[in-house]
C-alpha cells in the first residue's frame, strides 16, 4: 500500500491486479467452463459406448446417419433421427431396433420397426424421448439403434449419448453454445490481456506458449465433438489441455 500526500491529505493508492496475472485469471474462469461444457458432451457420448454391449457385436458396421442433440435442458425433450437408404437395384427390407435406458442403465425399452425401402429410396425415422428417461440421477440419456443387414449391406450400430443440462428455461443447445463461445473469448482474451510481445524470461514466453497450446487443443476438442462426435478425439484433446494446463499451473506457483 502506498501513500501520498495531496492538499495537505492523505491519498491512499491500492495496488491493482497485474495486467498478467488478470489475464491468467480470467483465462483459468474460461478453461474450467470449457472444461465443464465439452467434457460432459464426452463424458456422455463415453458411458453410451458401455451400456447394451449385444447390439454391438450383432452389428458388422457403424451406423452413421444416427443423429442426437449433444445437450438438452431439464424440460426438453429429445429428437433422434436415423436415416436409411437403398443404394441397391431392388427392394428391400430392413429391421430398425432402437433401445434406451428407463432411468436405470440395466432398465432398456426396446422399439422395433421394419422399414421397406424400394430402390433408390430414403427414409428418415424419427423419435422423441423426455429427460425423465435420463440415468446416473437424471444426468444423461443414451440411445443404442441397430439396423438389420441385407447383403451387400452390413447390419449397422450406432449409438450417442446426450447430456441432460441442469437448468430449465432455456433450450439446452442454446445455454451450451453460448457457454462454450463465453468460455472460449475468455481464453482468447485472457491470453491478448497477457500481451503477445517477446520477453527476456524465456520461462515467461515458454508459460504463454503453452497457454496457447491447452487453448489449441481445447479447440480441436469442440470441432471433434461438434462437427463428427468424435468424443474419442476430443477426450484425448481434453486430457492433453487439462495436464498441460495443470503443469503450466504448478510451474507458475514455484515462480510466485
Amino acid at each position: 500500500m502506498e501513500s501520498q500526500h495531496m492538499g495537505g491529505r492523505a491519498a491512499v493508492r491500492v495496488p491493482s491486479i497485474p495486467r498478467r496475472g488478470l489475464g491468467l485469471l480470467i483465462y483459468t474462469v474460461g478453461f474450467l467452463l470449457a472444461i465443464y461444457l465439452l467434457g460432459h458432451t464426452v463424458w456422455a457420448y463415453f458411458e453410451a459406448q458401455l451400456f447394451d454391449p449385444w447390439t454391438s457385436l450383432a452389428a458388422e458396421a457403424k451406423l452413421t446417419t444416427l443423429e442426437c442433440p449433444l445437450v438438452i435442458a431439464r424440460a426438453e425433450g429429445a429428437t433422434v433421427r436415423l436415416t436409411l437408404e437403398n443404394p441397391l437395384e431392388r427392394p428391400i427390407r430392413r429391421l430398425v431396433r432402437l433401445q434406451v435406458p428407463e432411468g436405470y442403465i440395466t432398465l432398456l425399452s426396446q422399439e422395433e420397426q421394419w422399414v421397406d425401402l424400394a430402390p433408390g429410396a430414403r427414409r428418415t425415422l424419427e423419435w422423441h424421448f423426455g429427460p425423465e428417461r435420463g440415468v446416473y440421477g437424471g444426468r444423461f440419456l443414451f440411445v443404442s439403434a441397430y439396423a438389420s443387414g441385407r447383403t451387400p449391406i452390413p447390419a449397422q450400430e450406432g449409438r450417442c449419448g446426450i447430456w441432460i443440462m441442469p437448468l430449465a428455461g432455456v433450450p439446452g443447445n442454446l445455454a451450451w453454445g453460448a457457454g462454450i463461445l463465453g468460455a472460449w473469448m475468455a481464453m482468447v482474451s485472457g491470453l491478448a490481456l497477457r500481451g503477445h510481445r517477446w520477453r527476456d524470461r524465456e520461462r515467461l514466453n515458454t508459460f504463454d506458449t503453452g497457454l496457447r497450446v491447452v487453448l489449441g487443443a481445447y479447440t480441436v476438442g469442440l470441432l471433434a465433438m461438434v462437427g463428427g462426435r468424435w468424443w474419442f478425439v476430443a477426450g484425448l484433446a481434453l486430457l492433453l489441455a487439462g495436464v498441460l494446463f495443470g503443469t503450466l499451473l504448478l510451474r507458475a506457483l514455484q515462480d510466485w
